[in-house]
């Protein structure tokens, strides 16, 4: 004898629904951040390569840097490009902001180059 095919009912396709949902709900969340976590890391790469340049140019010409750039006090941008003197790219040109030998990353974080030390944090 042939058994009939036996099909999903309505309600276990409500509770396979529900499931994917409650998966979906927890993913989400996660993805939505994505886009603070890639400013943070990009932020996070800036201060490294920073930090290595002020290295490099101490290891070529015996002495720190007495500025890390030309840039005037205000927003970073492609006329008033910062760190200029330390980034072989040419500068941060965007997302910053200079006052003196302080810095506004991004995200509002406040970082200071002291050019005696050679330190920038």
């Amino acid at each position: 004898m042939v058994e009939p095919k036996r099909h999903f009912n309505t309600l276990e396709i409500i509770i396979i629904m529900l499931i994917i949902g409650l998966m979906l709900m927890a993913a989400i969340p996660r993805f939505i951040d994505i886009k603070g976590d890639l400013r943070i890391a990009m932020q996070k790469g800036v201060i490294n390569g920073i930090r290595m340049g002020i290295r490099k140019y101490r290891n070529e010409k015996k002495s720190y840097p007495s500025s890390l750039d030309n840039a005037k006090n205000g927003n970073c941008s492609s006329r008033n490009p910062c760190f200029s003197k330390v980034l072989a790219s040419g500068g941060v040109t965007g997302g910053w902001k200079k006052k003196g030998y302080a810095y506004i990353s991004s995200n509002d974080e406040r970082f200071s180059y002291d050019p005696v030390t050679g330190r920038f944090n």
